[in-house]
């Protein structure tokens, strides 16, 4: 791989820390100045080493591994995301882990990792040491991971959902939860780094993702509508115009501001069956973690919560463009929703009425 677009949209270098990018587009136009010399020797590997910042014999190891592939993820320091080496667990261990993680989250409706984490520590039995809190998270996310149904008796606490509408959901579009959560990445901009804001319509029967909408700053009525008019689309596009439609129950949180005032009378108006929690400081991101993960596919979720505390650090998260993240979000949207969507479920095409009614009232 010597091409750069053979790599440039590859999710695993999109979602890199830009300064492992820099490192690594560095040494690549190092080695391939390197193997423009006739016959390089020593001094031309000394000279490469330098340039790298690494000792003669780093650079024979790059150089081998580069050699193999010729794949810029052979340059990347710290290794190739995801790389990294499985816990060689005793098999009887990895099994009770697997097995207590699978019952908590199917039978008990949790997908908190920290609390499926507490249950297994509290239930483990097996006559063996537990593993670290590091290696039950792995085996953990292993078992969210691998279970491709997702509804049944999902519990939240202080939740916006009402348990009722978890319980009641048994069809596509029956009940929609909208939510906002930051991404944990950045998106370069004029001004500098930005971070990005993720609006998510997730239907409740399947744990899908209806439609999203990305913007920055702090989210409001705006991105929320939006995002519902993107599942309109979404769904009306998936059905093809045909077959039949519904108008969810919808879920959400909301402030005391006029914009929301305004949507909030469209939607009485309306005669939609909504669950609104106000609150002057919306708590936002706990219902899409605990839906749908700690990351969407290739784009993780922030760990950071609060707007404030998300400022760019180059060693730890990555800058890519906003088309980038589009083509990123598209992709891992439509690979969950193929998980998470039985085969045999039929879709409808969701849809609001007070949608677009701005200018009537």
């Amino acid at each position: 791989m010597t091409d750069e677009a053979d790599f440039a949209n590859d999710p695993d270098w999109l979602t890199l820390p830009l300064a492992r990018r820099e490192v690594a587009l560095h040494r690549r136009s190092v080695m391939l100045q390197y193997e423009h010399h006739e016959g390089p020797g020593e001094a031309e590997a000394q000279g490469a080493a330098r340039l790298m910042g690494v000792t003669t014999g780093q650079f024979y190891r790059l150089r081998r591994k580069w050699l193999e592939s010729r794949s810029i993820f052979s340059l990347i320091p710290y290794g190739k995301p995801g790389a990294a080496r499985k816990p060689k667990l005793d098999k009887d261990v990895s099994d009770a882990v697997t097995e207590l993680a699978t019952r908590v989250i199917v039978t008990g409706g949790v997908r908190s990792p920290s609390q499926i984490l507490k249950y297994i520590q509290s239930k483990w039995s097996l006559d063996k040491p537990i593993p670290s809190h590091m290696t039950l998270r792995k085996g953990i996310w292993a078992a969210l991971e691998n279970l491709t149904d997702v509804s049944g008796n999902l519990v939240l606490s202080a939740s916006i959902i009402p348990q009722d509408w978890i319980e009641g959901a048994k069809n596509y579009g029956d009940a929609v939860v909208v939510d906002h959560i930051p991404l944990g990445l950045f998106v370069a901009s004029a001004g500098g780094p930005v971070a990005p804001i993720a609006t998510f319509v997730i239907d409740l029967c399947t744990s899908s993702i209806c439609g999203f909408h990305l913007s920055f700053g702090a989210p409001g009525s705006l991105q929320f509508e939006a995002a519902l008019e993107d599942g309109v689309q979404r769904s009306t596009q998936l059905t093809d115009g045909r077959g039949a439609s519904v108008m969810p129950r919808l879920a959400f949180q909301c402030s005391f501001g006029s914009d929301w005032a305004q949507v909030l009378r469209r939607i009485a108006k309306s005669h939609t069956v909504a669950n609104v929690v106000k609150s002057v400081r919306p708590h936002y991101g706990d219902t899409v973690v605990r839906l749908i993960g700690n990351a969407i596919g290739s784009v993780k979720i922030a760990s950071r919560r609060n707007l404030n505390d998300l400022v760019f650090n180059p060693m730890r998260d990555p800058l890519i463009s906003l088309e980038e993240l589009r083509i990123l979000m598209e992709a891992d949207v439509r690979a969950l929703n193929e998980k998470r969507i039985p085969a045999d479920m039929q879709v409808v095409a969701i849809g609001f009425d007070f949608l677009g009614r701005i200018d009537r009232l």
